[in-house]
Parts: C-alpha cells; sequence; structure tokens
C-alpha cells in the first residue's frame, strides 16, 4: 500500500490559502494567488483537475468583465467564486485524502471529539454532494424551472435559491444519518484511534508547504495595491 500525505499538510496550506484569499486587495494579486494554487496543485499530481480549473477561472474572469453592471447577484457570485477559488481548490486535497487517515490526523491533534465527529460528517458528505445536486438538478428540470443551460446567466438569483435551499434541506437529513453510521463505526471510541494506511510527513510536503507560504507572502507584500 502506498504511502499516504499526511492531510495535516493539506491543512496547513489549507489555512494559509484562507488568510491569504482575505489579505488580497488587487485583481493581480487574486490572479498571482490562483496561480500559485495551480501550481500546488500540479506539484501533487493534479494535472486535470489544475486544468480544469485554469479554463474556469479564465472564463469566470471574462464573465465578469462581459457582464453589464446593473446584474448586481450575478456580480457579487461570480466575484466571490473567484475569490474563494484559491481556497477551494486547495480544499479539495484534503477532501480527497481517506477519510481514515483525516481522522488518524485529528486524533494525533488531539481535537476534541465532537470536532472529530463534525469532520468524520463533513467529508463523508463531500463526496455525495455531486449525486446530491445532480438530483436537485433533474428535480429542477422535470418542473420546469431552468429549461436551458443558460437560464443560469439568466436568472442568477432563482438559480441560487433552487440549488442551495434544496441542498440545505438534503444536507441536514443526511447529517442524521451520517452521524449514526460514523457512531455505529466507533468514532465516539475513547481509545487510541489506529489508521490502515501508512501515513505520513513527506519532505516534499513540507517544502510544498512553506514554497506556497513564502509565494504568497511575496504576493501580499510585494504587489502593490493599485497594480
Amino acid at each position: 500500500m502506498s504511502r499516504v500525505e499526511d492531510p495535516r499538510i493539506h491543512l496547513a496550506t489549507l489555512l494559509a490559502a484562507g488568510i491569504f484569499a482575505i489579505a488580497i486587495r488587487s485583481d493581480w494579486q487574486l490572479h498571482l494567488l490562483m496561480l500559485l494554487s495551480l501550481l500546488y496543485l500540479f506539484a501533487h499530481g493534479r494535472r486535470s483537475q489544475s486544468l480544469r480549473c485554469a479554463i474556469g477561472y479564465a472564463a469566470a474572469s471574462c464573465l465578469l468583465i462581459v457582464l453589464p453592471s446593473g446584474l448586481g447577484t450575478a456580480l457579487m457570485i461570480v466575484y466571490l467564486t473567484l475569490r474563494m477559488l484559491p481556497v477551494l481548490m486547495i480544499g479539495t486535497l484534503l477532501i480527497s485524502s481517506p477519510p481514515g487517515a483525516i481522522l488518524w490526523s485529528g486524533a494525533r491533534m488531539r481535537l476534541p471529539r465532537q470536532v472529530l465527529i463534525m469532520i468524520c460528517i463533513l467529508f463523508r458528505f463531500s463526496s455525495v454532494i455531486r449525486i446530491e445536486m445532480a438530483a436537485i438538478r433533474q428535480g429542477i428540470r422535470a418542473r420546469g424551472i431552468l429549461p436551458r443551460w443558460y437560464s443560469i446567466l439568466l436568472h442568477p438569483a432563482m438559480a441560487y435559491e433552487c440549488f442551495v435551499l434544496p441542498l440545505i434541506i438534503r444536507g441536514l437529513k443526511l447529517s442524521t444519518e451520517l452521524t449514526c453510521a460514523a457512531q455505529f463505526r466507533g468514532v465516539e471510541s475513547r481509545r487510541p484511534r489506529s489508521c490502515i494506511y501508512p501515513v505520513g510527513v513527506r519532505p516534499t510536503g513540507l517544502l510544498a508547504v512553506g514554497l506556497y507560504t513564502l509565494g504568497a507572502c511575496m504576493i501580499l507584500w510585494l504587489v502593490k495595491g493599485n497594480v
């Protein structure tokens, strides 16, 4: 069995990405932070995913320029998505880690048991989020709401409401089921947690975190906000 990267490496990078995504002040800083996150994905073997994220970021940036200023809600949604995309990209690496390795790392960090249960539910739910979204999309089309692919662009507020509200309701139901499943599998056990995966910290992982943080600091302090 191949060695699994310690999820704490991706967690440290995720925290750094979140801090710098909030601290940046200009579009150029956002572009450079996005490039840095793409390189981080590429260094961890996610070449196809980094390419898709780059294409999506470029398309959303062009859409932000093309959309008229009167569409306040649509512009806000696109801009917030662009600003948080570097954080979401790093988060995909953390989510893709085996749940057992994530719980093992959480136990090594002395996290409270309630937090471990929440993490277990969160990462288990993330694996079925695409299935739930597909079911919601089929239900919307069956009712004749947003019949065309471009209807989301014409009615962004309605699309947001039609997708998010059913997902929240479905998530509340799934959280109860996943909590019962986690308790059945011994997530509340007080004994030291083990892991079937050989988890370890690689020197390349530490180097990637250090280079990412250093590059983000250079972007934040060397690139002026009025560029």
